[in-house]
């Protein structure tokens, strides 16, 4: 599986390894490029002679502090002529013509100016033989934005030396970043607190219709906390272990985008149920510890959809339950879930009881009462998508205490009977009756069915 390639600890000096000759470098007098073999390999250098000199303007990204700290590192070696002057070669860093630091760049010793320049005159190759310089400028008065001039300067001029020369390479000014410290990981319109498992769904894709509105991907961006010397830098997102390389990012993988951008990750259906465990690393173009997060992808966002609501109100004194019902799907493909817990609560009760979900997703519950009144039953399931960690849906279930059907009255001519008593209506005439319901009654409708009536009798 190949992993992006992603280019950070961007140098804040350009083409200090004069791969582009001397693009990016403002040169006065004899400035030239060479190469030569260093440590087995062959490397190009500047060479800046007697009294000439080259320069770059670099602006700082931020101030030098406890939370970025400035390094320059470079290769350089002072080539003596043979009538060399015994004095060094400089690198000035400069602030609008302040020198804020000088570094000598002095010869090695051991070179023998004679023998190198006959071999010079022979067509010889020499050996690039420098001095590792490394310098640290926390400690010079700059702030963000401010242009700093890092200018190389050739030993003086001397007459009859046209020789000598600075051969300088690798020059590199790393801005180094504290550790990334994150306020809030946004998934979508879900913020979740940093250093947890972000969880991706399997189907949030645009598929293969962009237009289709159906087709989600997933949006994630990241809230730095305040004061972050990440903020105003850019980052790439690199993926390790990309399950069969479907997760696709936007900007893709290893691209740069300022940090407080957002990525469109498409997680297409790889049509199964099991998750898929990998992680992704937020990379700074400068000098930082990469920050990684661990990832699930699989069917973490899920939905409940009710299948059976109460169909009456149980009755305490009659022992009745009442059957309850959910199905357990994917949010994005809709996808039937089996083998999930569903769990069933009422406030002040707590978990009344649990149910694992068939291969349709559903499952029910059987709802037995201890006490009359309105409650609210809440089925839910873990969806890990969610910062709350799960899903809901409530139900709506009113217990009553005893049947309403025993103080159901019927009124004929002013006198109030139980519905269960015989009436005598009078062949051949009206038989008007008034129906009573109780209170809990009130919300009902009534069918009135005459049953065994006499032949002629209409109701």
């Amino acid at each position: 599986m190949n992993e992006p390639v992603v280019q950070k600890n961007e140098s804040l000096l350009l083409n200090g390894d004069f791969n582009d000759r001397l693009k990016e470098w403002r040169t006065s007098g004899r400035v030239g490029l060479a190469s030569e073999f260093y440590d087995g390999e062959l490397v190009n250098f500047m060479e800046v002679g007697v009294g000439a000199s080259a320069t770059q303007e670099v602006k700082a990204p931020k101030t030098p502090g406890a939370q970025a700290g400035y390094e320059l590192t470079f290769l350089c070696e002072l080539r003596p002529g043979v009538s060399w002057s015994g004095e060094s070669g400089w690198l000035h860093i400069r602030k609008r013509g302040e020198v804020l630091m000088s570094i000598e760049l002095t010869a090695q010793e051991g070179r023998n100016p004679e023998l190198e320049n006959a071999r010079r005159l022979a067509g010889q190759p020499l050996e690039f033989k420098p001095r590792a310089y490394q310098r640290s400028l926390d400690q010079l008065e700059f702030v963000s934005d401010d242009a700093l001039s890092f200018e190389v300067s050739g030993v003086p001029d001397n007459t009859g030396d046209n020789r000598s020369a600075i051969c300088i390479t690798r020059i590199d000014l790393q801005l180094k970043l504290e550790p990334l410290q994150l306020q809030t990981v946004r998934l979508d319109s879900e913020d979740l607190p940093p250093g947890q498992t972000l969880y991706l769904c399997l189907g949030a894709s645009l598929g293969d219709d962009p237009n289709d509105s159906l087709f989600i991907p997933h949006g994630l961006s990241f809230i730095p906390a305040d004061g972050s010397a990440w903020l105003d830098t850019n980052i790439a997102l690199i993926i390790h272990g990309n399950p069969m390389e479907s997760v696709k990012a936007t900007p893709d993988w290893g691209a740069y985008q300022p940090l407080l951008s957002q990525w469109s990750l498409d997680c297409p259906d790889m049509q199964e149920e099991k998750a898929h465990d990998f992680t992704i690393s937020l990379v700074n173009q400068y000098n930082a510890e990469p920050y990684t997060i661990d990832v699930s992808l699989g069917h973490h966002r899920l939905a409940l959809r009710e299948v059976q609501s109460a169909a009456y109100y149980p009755v305490l004194d009659c022992a009745q339950s009442v059957r309850l019902g959910v199905q357990v799907l994917s949010y994005y493909t809709g996808q039937a879930i089996d083998g999930r817990e569903v769990r069933w609560t009422t406030a002040g009760q707590g978990v009344l009881g649990t149910g694992t979900t068939d291969e349709q997703g559903l499952v029910y519950f059987d709802f037995v009462p201890e006490q009359a009144g309105d409650f609210i039953l809440t089925a839910s399931v873990d969806s890990p998508y969610y910062p709350s960690g799960e899903v809901t849906l409530e139900f709506s279930v009113t217990v009553l205490a005893t049947d309403p059907w025993m103080d159901l009255r019927c009124v004929v001519e002013g006198q109030v009977t139980q519905w269960s008593a015989t009436g005598y209506p009078n062949r051949g005439t009206d038989y008007p009756f008034i129906v009573r319901c109780p209170p809990t009654a009130l919300c009902w409708r009534l069918i009135y069915r005459c049953t065994g009536a006499a032949s002629g009798m209409k109701s």
